[in-house]
């Protein structure tokens, strides 16, 4: 056993004169550790004993371990639009159409563009009944007017499993494809209330509208337990959508999209979604907007523009270090100017034309929500280090610095 050092004793005896020690004695009571992976609860005067079970386990003491399917995902899109809101559906459906459980997803492109979910989808039996196939549907909305974008369907193997894992990458289209997953048992299932949902047979999708109990600016994408699942609009809340959120009173600046935050994910009441050219917790910030057109160089279909911050040496911390932000702009065919926005600092902007890098603005002081109206020429080219005077490059260091000016 190897000592400590008489540096590290000093230490340790001045942590523990620092520290407030509660001198208070808890005494140990054995009921504490009956609920196995749950929480223990006295409930009335006698203190019986109950147990609040995670949704991984039931029983009154925890002790069984729930069936289920744990499934963690990420999600993208095609379109480079921003100002996008996505409501994802996730269900747990067996052979006979019948849903078993479900979760909702608000994904914000903008906000969660590299985020992973995961999720626990929970059989109705227990245990589960091995003789039927079970599926994973995934449908996509837009939140935004709860238009249908959508759908993808991930079959269950290995049932003998008690946890099933599995994940997925989901790559949302740019434009609408009807293609959402119900079959003719599972429609069975939605008799009786009131939905658009989608049947699909041939490649012809047919409308048939259904009764529900969500709110009339909401739309029901199942149903469980004999109850509707709602996908509510960016107004609503609720199992049913009839609660107003906090969204109501939208408090987005500059047309931003007011978003309730899911509880699981943030700890913020509300994310708003900025239009192009502003930033700011609700979108009052003007970001830097940047004009430009090309003189004697010729467009390609695509640039890339690399948005540099400068630290000075005697600054640079852990927190505090250079940065480079990288977007990538499309040049439509006859465009002349192309505009784009930061919303972050910058000192350096160079543009990327295949491998050809140009310099198009430079600020040796910051200067938010202005407008900077440039343009690619010639002379704005950053050479190649293999293009610069290979005689005076070959110089030793000192020698170099002379000819710099002439490189």
């Amino acid at each position: 056993m190897q000592l400590p050092s008489i540096a590290q004793k000093h230490k340790q005896y001045h942590i523990m004169d620092n520290m407030k020690i509660d001198t208070r004695i808890y005494q140990y009571d054995p009921r504490a550790s009956l609920c196995h992976r749950g929480v223990v609860i006295l409930v009335d005067k006698d203190e019986r004993v109950h147990c609040l079970c995670s949704s991984h386990y039931y029983g009154n003491f925890c002790q069984y371990q729930n069936q289920r399917v744990t499934l963690t995902i990420r999600i993208g899109q095609e379109s480079l639009e921003k100002f996008h809101v996505i409501g994802i559906v996730i269900r747990l459906v067996d052979h006979t159409g019948l849903i078993h459980s479900y979760e909702q997803i608000t994904y914000i492109p903008v906000i969660n563009c590299d985020a992973k979910y995961n999720l626990h989808l929970l059989y109705q039996d227990r245990p589960k009944n091995m003789s039927k196939n079970y599926s994973i549907y995934i449908d996509a909305y837009n939140k935004r007017n709860l238009t249908y974008i959508t759908s993808w369907i991930f079959p269950v193997q290995f049932l003998f499993m008690p946890v099933n894992r599995m994940s997925a990458l989901l790559t949302v289209p740019k434009y609408q494809e009807c293609r959402l997953l119900c079959s003719d048992k599972y429609l069975e299932s939605l008799r009786n209330v009131n939905t658009d949902s989608c049947q699909c047979h041939s490649d012809q999708t047919n409308w048939i509208q259904y009764k529900c109990n969500c709110s009339p600016d909401s739309i029901c994408v199942g149903f469980i337990n004999n109850r509707s699942i709602c996908l509510c609009s960016l107004t609503k809340v609720g199992p049913r959508c009839y609660l107003n959120s906090i969204c109501q009173m939208n408090t987005c600046e500059n047309k931003g999209i007011c978003v309730p935050s899911d509880p699981r994910h943030s700890l913020a009441n509300f994310t708003c979604v900025c239009p192009e050219g502003f930033s700011g917790k609700i979108c009052e910030e003007k970001d830097v907007q940047i004009d430009m057109s090309f003189s004697d160089v010729e467009p390609t279909g695509s640039l890339l523009i690399h948005f540099i911050k400068v630290i000075k040496l005697e600054e640079m911390t852990e927190d505090q270090a250079p940065t480079r932000i990288t977007i990538f702009k499309k040049i439509l065919f006859h465009q002349k100017i192309i505009t784009f926005y930061m919303a972050l600092p910058f000192h350096l902007v160079f543009v990327q034309l295949e491998n050809v890098y140009y310099l198009i603005a430079l600020q040796h002081e910051y200067t938010p929500s202005i407008v900077i109206s440039t343009q690619i020429s010639s002379s704005q080219h950053c050479p190649h280090i293999r293009e610069l005077d290979k005689v005076i490059a070959d110089y030793s260091i000192l020698h170099r610095v002379k000819y710099y000016h002439a490189i």
